[in-house]
């Protein structure tokens, strides 16, 4: 009875304050491919839309990966260009 009116109110107070949104843990890992990914997923016992989903995976994260580092390079080039070495080398960082 009182393990179940705990229960009741940790899960209250966790849904009000913990956001539900996923990590993401690299710039280049989208919304969109984390959905994805999900949907992959729920589909395991079917082959062929397993499949398709893990095609279409794969082909995501790639580009996504390309923008993803083609964006970083930008970002450098200029903190480079402006002579920023302290800031340039702290975007370094957080990369690697």
């Amino acid at each position: 009875m009182q393990w179940n009116r705990l229960e009741r109110t940790i899960n209250k107070i966790c849904l009000q304050n913990l956001n539900a949104t996923m990590n993401i843990k690299k710039g280049c890992m989208k919304t969109e491919i984390l959905e994805l990914m999900e949907k992959r997923r729920l589909a395991k016992n079917e082959p062929t839309t397993y499949r398709q989903l893990q095609n279409s995976i794969k082909g995501k994260i790639k580009l996504g990966k390309e923008e993803w580092i083609e964006e970083l390079c930008e970002e450098m080039e200029n903190l480079d260009s402006k002579h920023e070495v302290f800031n340039m080398h702290k975007k370094l960082r957080e990369v690697g």
